[in-house]
């Protein structure tokens, strides 16, 4: 059986096209910080600005936001508390970031169906992701039936997170999580 991937109910994705995604631990068992530019559908009204192509330096040092409202890109931070474990890995392949086809998707609502069209599965992932709010595949997921975890004996309150960048992705051990709103970028 295959380990199933939980999309969290968020606001964000991890921006699909900016590779960056920072990790800061600093010892065992206290919090690790991911960084990375998130993108806000509904953040803000789109304007003809978004649909600009812009060049993206590598994000500043993290600053919380009050709120993450107006701004359809911003850096967001994860805090895994209590966090055991963290590793980095690279792309699996040019065009997979994560194994695909070693985890059960079924969760993640943003799959082509089988009678779908790329543009009716596009407008319908935008259609879900607006009349919600929370983000259907944000790019991070909590790993059920987790092999890794499996491994380390399944410590007390432990669970498996994966988040997915561009270029590589982040598989943490922790107790929970949270999400904080940084700074806008462009």
């Amino acid at each position: 059986m295959k380990p199933v991937l939980r999309p969290p109910r968020v606001p964000w994705k991890v921006s699909p096209s900016v590779p960056h995604i920072g990790v800061t631990q600093p010892g065992l068992g206290s919090s690790a910080y991911v960084t990375f530019i998130g993108f806000f559908n509904t953040a803000a009204p789109e304007t003809a600005a978004d649909s600009v192509v812009a060049v993206i330096p590598a994000p500043e040092d993290f600053i919380e936001a009050p709120d993450w409202r107006g701004a359809r890109h911003r850096l967001v931070q994860l805090e895994f508390s209590d966090c055991m474990q963290v590793r980095q890995t690279p792309a699996f392949a040019d065009a997979e970031v994560l194994q695909e086809d070693a985890y059960d998707w079924s969760l993640v609502p943003s799959n082509m169906r089988e009678d779908e069209t790329v543009e009716a599965c596009i407008q319908r992932i935008h259609d879900l992701w607006l009349g919600t709010g929370a983000c259907p595949d944000p790019g991070m997921y909590e790993v059920e039936g987790s092999p890794w975890l499996a491994s380390l004996g399944h410590p007390r309150d432990a669970r498996h997170f994966v988040v997915l960048g561009h270029d590589d992705y982040l598989e943490v051990i922790a107790s929970g999580w949270r999400w904080k709103p940084g700074q806008a970028v462009l």
